[in-house]
């Protein structure tokens, strides 16, 4: 079994569940009973807390971050710092339930960082969005996801990929295509995230108050700003009649009965964000198979530019072997041939 938080969490499990294998755990032993789902989320937790501890570490020491969820991620590396600093756990059981807040879905992958919405992610979800416990799939990460950010650390992994990889270019046998266009790909990330602006940290903005005064109808447009932003607090961020009231620490009747023209408000805007959302992966899908073709026709390019420099020295072969034949010939061309003499009798 393999856990990343700490080493005392792999001894503990392995003592307790050493004969499970880890596809056999809800199966077999994540029933409520056992007691390790509850073991299993507090180490999940513990794991989080010291992740966040130390982006929050990084970024105080001027650790750059690019991407288009730059922002929630400066968010939720700060709120959770707020928000969990000192907390005292007095059950296994309210850490299965902190691991879904929101604040804690920044996941650390292999050059890439996710910071989750499931609302807009573009990979296939571990989970049902709806629930608590949703993960993003890190091995299907789509290089135009709104959720994805860069780090410098995760732009120093993609360094050492992109070197180890131009080693194996530069030495045969064959390389694949899409190794040998690798560090060529790489550059651009590496320039991306060095030319990106400082992110602010302010939250997003896209519905204006108006100078509402009610502070129920500023708390669920508030609520509402921040789900659209990708920057959830108390709800799982996704993006549906109830969130907003969820999000809002409200009773449901006040955003569907009390305030109607906010239900309906937040029913458009769910709807335009979900079809920005399918438009945003068929663009990036059509942009990534638009990228395999272009390396692919500049690896048919290169087999044709090494194809022609053949025939080029084939043909030049060719020529100096006609040109000495040619030579050859206008020297027998000079021979005078002498008559017979007659023969005598």
């Amino acid at each position: 079994m393999v856990h990343p938080p700490s080493a005392a969490g792999l001894i503990a499990a392995s003592i307790q569940y050493g004969h499970a294998h880890i596809r056999m755990l809800q199966g077999y032993a994540g029933t409520f009973e056992s007691g390790f789902p509850d073991e299993f989320s507090f180490e999940d937790w513990l794991f989080r807390i010291e992740g966040l501890a130390e982006d929050e570490q990084k970024l105080a020491h001027g650790e750059h971050v690019s991407g288009p969820a730059a922002d929630a991620y400066h968010f939720r590396v700060t709120a959770a710092s707020r928000e969990f600093a000192g907390r005292v756990l007095t059950s296994e059981r309210q850490a299965r339930d902190l691991v879904g807040n929101p604040l804690l879905q920044i996941h650390h992958g292999q050059g890439m960082t996710c910071v989750l919405n499931p609302a807009t992610a573009a990979c296939r979800l571990r989970g049902t969005a709806d629930g608590p416990m949703v993960t993003p799939d890190l091995n299907d990460c789509r290089p135009k996801c709104p959720n994805l950010v860069r780090t410098d650390r995760d732009i120093e992994h993609v360094r050492e990929q992109a070197a180890g990889l131009a080693e194996i270019v530069a030495n045969p046998p064959r390389p694949t295509t899409a190794t040998r266009a690798w560090p060529t790909r790489a550059r651009p990330v590496e320039a991306d995230h060095r030319c990106a602006p400082a992110r602010s940290r302010r939250p997003m903005t896209k519905i204006p108050l108006n100078g509402e005064t009610d502070p129920t109808r500023r708390a669920i447009i508030t609520a509402m700003n921040r789900l659209l932003a990708g920057t959830p607090q108390r709800s799982n961020g996704r993006l549906n009649i109830t969130r907003p009231a969820i999000e809002a620490d409200l009773k449901r009747r006040h955003l569907t009965h009390q305030h109607p023209d906010l239900k309906n408000l937040s029913q458009e805007q769910v709807a335009k964000s979900e079809a920005q959302r399918r438009s945003h992966v068929r663009s990036a899908d059509t942009f990534e198979e638009l990228k395999r073709k272009h390396i692919d026709l500049q690896a048919h390019c290169r087999f044709l530019e090494a194809r022609l420099q053949n025939y080029a020295t084939a043909l030049d072969l060719m020529a100096l072997e006609n040109t000495a034949l040619s030579g050859r010939d206008a020297e027998a061309a000079k021979v005078r041939v002498m008559p017979r003499r007659p023969h005598m009798p």
